[in-house]
């Protein structure tokens, strides 16, 4: 690492990213020594266009009350920061919250219970008991979203807790041990919408840092079209046509994730299949 390098501190305040406006705020090194005293808390998230980031927690238990806060902006959840930035900004603050978590969440060795050591610049913790020394890693936890389609119709869901009301996206869930990726899909949307699908296909993959996974996106067909809402995780799921849901989208009875989320990457690849397949079948003609 260049000693004359350009270096800025991620900061982030209770899951809380800074951001003036629309853009996050990376703090110039030296505008931030009042936080960067104790470098042994410092995690190290790379070099991007010869500018190096570090993640740094924030402290204070009001940082919007002090000063040197208030000139440079405001605290915005990940997702409401996420949404309005870049997509390489984006994946600075959710890679910045995902090893803060995961830093503060291992303070302790799970072997023996004594405490652990920032190592590597965040990316180890090794345990501070000589006679267990245990190295702990960053660990993710694999998660699967799915466009579920019936014919030439796709099935969105909801959550009750999601904002705003109209706010529509995909089902999806945690992988659990035992379980191949595509087991899970077809567990989930079972579980979810009681439905049975096959032909399930990988699509893309996103961090998913809520608090520490990676989001696994795929396509699969369901065998039926009647859907059940089995459990409490959904209050709503309802099939779109292309026509329906671009309609719904113009008249705001719909809002659907930006692209910077899987989600959204993952609707907009399937409503643009429509334009590819009239292109196809206009080139037999």
């Amino acid at each position: 690492m260049a000693a004359d390098a350009p270096t800025y501190v991620v900061p982030v305040w209770q899951g809380k990213h800074l951001m003036q406006g629309n853009e996050p705020v990376f703090v110039p090194i030296a505008q931030a020594q009042h936080l960067v005293q104790d470098q042994s808390k410092w995690v190290f998230l790379g070099t991007r266009e010869a500018h190096h980031y570090f993640a740094i927690e924030v402290a204070e238990e009001a940082p919007d009350e002090h000063p040197f806060w208030q000139q440079q902006g405001n605290f915005e959840k990940l997702r409401q920061a996420s949404q309005a930035s870049e997509r390489a900004e984006a994946a600075i603050l959710g890679y910045a919250q995902a090893m803060l978590y995961w830093n503060r969440n291992h303070l302790y060795c799970g072997r023996c219970g004594s405490a652990t050591e920032n190592q590597w610049a965040g990316h180890v913790r090794v345990c501070s008991n000589t006679d267990c020394g245990k190295k702990h890693y960053p660990r993710t936890d694999p998660a699967i979203i799915t466009m579920i389609t019936y014919q030439n119709q796709a099935l969105l869901v909801r959550q009750p807790h999601w904002q705003p009301s109209t706010r529509l996206s995909l089902v999806a869930g945690f992988v659990e041990p035992g379980e191949s990726l595509e087991e899970a899909v077809q567990r989930e949307v079972m579980e979810e919408v009681g439905l049975e699908v096959d032909q399930v296909q990988y699509q893309s993959s996103q961090p998913w840092p809520f608090p520490g996974s990676i989001m696994l996106g795929f396509k699969a067909q369901a065998t039926h079209q009647a859907f059940e809402l089995l459990d409490q995780e959904l209050e709503a799921a309802r099939w779109f046509t292309r026509a329906q849901l671009k309609d719904a989208v113009a008249k705001e009875e719909v809002l659907l994730s930006s692209l910077v989320s899987i989600s959204g990457v993952l609707i907009n690849a399937w409503l643009n299949e429509e334009e590819t397949e009239m292109v196809m079948d206009t080139a037999k003609m």
